[in-house]
């Protein structure tokens, strides 16, 4: 499977903190204003009256913070005060994002929360994505394919393979070490593949993080001559991996299946 379809270098949302009710709200309204407008812009002038009520049109774009927005119409100087975590007022005369990227960041959302289902915990994934990322980065330093074949898919074993075989014939052995604990890891994307377009319970997920962690690296020849790195420092260094697991087996676990190059 393609791991790397509609990744973003940045997300500007954490997919994990939102309700479900509200994601299916925001897809369906977001479409719909998308269908019609042929735009993704919030436009705090536009409203729609409803007897007593004035309700602002508007989209809201994933960015930190909280909204909260105010309307001082002819209607009594309304307040809207609508404390959302995760959202903020995007206007016309602010940063344009297009049709596909506020698509892309809702799917995100959904996965995640059909992926809660499933008793999902982002600690406890966070946790073993980072054991994980240490543990493959240890078997590959080692050249220890056998190892690795299990932990990641077929098609990015063939990728590693292949990578191991390079080095090898650069250098004899090599030193890796990742210092703990992770300094961070963020998720950003989360994007569900179906086996079967009309089963939507027959599904795989792919999990795109962000790992930023301090690590320390050396090389040597056949002779025990150092010929790269230095394992006396620590390098910060930041890498884009993507997981992937089946949502529709009971002995199913999360494997790498790609590496998103930065």
């Amino acid at each position: 499977m393609d791991a790397r379809k509609g990744v973003a270098a940045k997300p500007t949302i954490d997919f994990h903190g939102i309700d479900e009710k509200l994601i299916q709200k925001m897809v369906y309204g977001a479409l719909v204003w998308c269908s019609l407008h042929g735009l993704v812009v919030g436009d705090k002038t536009v409203q729609r009256v409803h007897g007593d009520r004035c309700e602002c049109l508007w989209l809201a774009v994933w960015l930190p913070g909280k909204l909260r927005l105010k309307n001082k119409g002819r209607r009594g100087g309304l307040v809207v005060d609508m404390m959302v975590e995760a959202f903020q007022w995007f206007a016309r005369s602010g940063w344009k994002r297009t049709k596909d990227d506020i698509i892309l960041e809702l799917k995100s959302a959904y996965a995640i929360n059909k992926l809660r289902k499933s008793g999902y915990s982002k600690n406890k994934f966070y946790t073993e994505a980072a054991q994980l990322y240490k543990e493959i980065n240890t078997m590959i330093a080692n050249g220890d394919k056998t190892s690795v074949r299990k932990a990641v898919t077929e098609n990015m074993f063939s990728e590693i393979k292949n990578e191991i075989r390079i080095r090898e014939s650069m250098w004899n052995r090599i030193y890796w070490e990742m210092v703990e604990p992770v300094v961070k890891i963020r998720t950003l994307r989360a994007r569900l593949i179906a086996v079967d377009p009309k089963d939507m319970n027959k599904v795989f997920i792919q999990l795109t993080l962000e790992f930023l962690t301090k690590q320390k690296f050396e090389a040597y020849d056949s002779k025990g001559a150092v010929v790269a790195g230095d394992k006396t420092k620590e390098v910060l260094v930041r890498e884009i991996w993507v997981f992937e697991k089946s949502l529709f087996h009971s002995n199913s676990y999360w494997r790498l299946c790609g590496r998103i190059k930065i």
